[in-house]
């Protein structure tokens, strides 16, 4: 079977089965075909009824439905991204249908002994460089609080994601929260305005 989206022969859009290099479990994603390139989702919400406030386990493995919304699971995130090099496009879109994209040239997760690291760079795009704040930050959950905030910011924004100081991007905060725990990518319109739709997509150079 096929180690991601680019090694699928198809070039539809759907749920395909895939393991990553370096894992024996078979895995469902959904993978995107755009102009030839294949990307494999890591992160998709779409209308709300997922519930992103989970525990540090359920991010490990990964949690929702992969035809509508879900977390891909950072050890699958972490032997993806970790095989050859890897963009990340981040698409944002909000409630009055305006959408904007936020691409990076280069992304990369450690595996859980760094707390699912994140390294990233080379931004280009119209939604802002939502993650620069993330990167170099690891990964934190309700139950696992690795920031540099005083306080907990995955409590206080209702996520797991790579929070350095409960910043400018938290796709995973609960969905259509305008108090600040939103699903928002601040660098956009410099507000924290919920989305309707988010989808996080990778694909090998």
């Amino acid at each position: 079977p096929p180690t991601e989206c680019a090694d699928v022969a198809s070039d539809k859009d759907g749920v395909y089965t895939i393991i990553p290099k370096g894992s024996s479990q078979e895995i469902s994603v959904f993978c995107i075909m755009r102009g030839g390139n294949k990307w494999t989702v890591i992160q998709r919400r779409i209308n709300g009824k997922e519930d992103f406030y989970r525990s540090w386990s359920d991010y490990k493995s990964g949690f929702g439905t992969v035809q509508t919304e879900y977390w891909l699971g950072n050890d699958n995130v972490h032997l993806i991204s970790a095989n050859g090099d890897h963009d990340l496009s981040v698409y944002v879109e909000d409630f009055n249908g305006l959408h904007a994209y936020a691409n990076y040239s280069h992304f990369l997760i450690g595996d859980e002994s760094t707390k699912y690291l994140l390294d990233i760079t080379g931004y280009v795009g119209d939604a802002g460089d939502g993650l620069h704040d993330g990167n170099g930050m690891k990964f934190s959950t309700k139950d696992s609080d690795n920031d540099i905030n005083s306080g907990n910011c995955a409590h206080d924004r209702h996520a797991g994601w790579w929070f350095r100081s409960c910043d400018y991007a938290n796709l995973n905060g609960r969905y259509n929260d305008t108090h600040g725990a939103g699903n928002y990518w601040y660098r956009w319109r410099q507000n924290t305005t919920p989305l309707k739709k988010s989808i996080m997509m990778i694909k090998k150079k």
